[in-house]
């Protein structure tokens, strides 16, 4: 055994870029008013991510060899025989993604689609009610798979994380990439960052807006209370004065 390359750029600059703005989304869900500006940073880095998500996507499908999601180990039977082994403390090495990362890293995909639907309000107000049971089922998956990484550091003695600032990982020389292809992992960065850059350039805080690079298509982000109901909210203050 010996350290190889593993991961491509493209997939390591996918990595920590949704890594970060992922979890800028959910701290900012947290701690934020729905109703007031810093929300629509929530938001911001949301649709931010959601890119990503997107070209990640397509490098699944015609990316490197361990980022194709044809290399994904989560077959049924595969699934229960890793589990087992990590119970049993005899649990697979895998060059790649093994069956837990796998199932976390397409989790957290489909979950943060469906996150920017209802929140955008695609579907109506009964799907847009799910964003908040979605949002915590995918802190759930995120939690899973850093106590994944905790055990396999552990266990095999192996820095997990630190593979992905690297690409490279433990394994034998066969296994190994060619290439870290730099020329696609700058196509990515350059795509990540125009895409960016559009969303927070075309931001306009006050209207509490922004458009969507290319597509063009006006996204309004948060919830703003109407003109009546904060007229309404005046007279009900008014009211108590003059009672006092």
């Amino acid at each position: 055994m010996s350290r190889i390359l593993i991961w491509d750029l493209p997939t390591r600059l996918f990595h920590w870029a949704f890594t970060v703005l992922l979890g800028c989304s959910i701290v900012l869900a947290l701690v934020a008013d729905e109703h007031g500006p810093l929300f629509q940073w929530h938001m911001l880095c949301g649709l931010a991510a959601a890119f990503l998500v997107g070209l990640r996507l397509i490098s699944g499908i015609a990316g490197s060899r361990y980022a194709r999601f044809g290399s994904f180990p989560v077959r049924p039977g595969e699934v229960v025989r890793y589990f087992g082994g990590i119970l049993s403390g005899r649990a697979e090495r895998y060059a790649g993604h093994n069956p837990g990362s796998a199932l976390a890293a397409i989790g957290m995909f489909f979950l943060v689609g469906l996150l920017v639907l209802t929140g955008l309000g695609v579907g109506g107000e009964d799907l847009q009610e799910l964003h908040g049971p979605v949002a915590y089922t995918l802190m759930a998956v995120i939690g899973l798979h850093l106590a994944g990484l905790v055990v396999h550091t552990v266990r095999h003695r192996e820095n997990i994380a630190a593979s992905m600032l690297t690409g490279r990982k433990e394994g034998l020389p066969e296994q190994a990439l060619a290439s870290s292809h730099p020329a696609w992992g700058m196509a990515f960065l350059l795509a990540g960052l125009a895409w960016i850059a559009g969303l927070f350039t075309a931001h306009d805080a006050r209207a509490a807006t922004t458009r969507l690079p290319i597509l063009g298509t006006v996204i309004t982000l948060g919830e703003r209370e109407s003109q009546g109901n904060h007229e309404s909210g005046r007279k009900r203050d008014r009211r108590g004065h003059d009672d006092d």
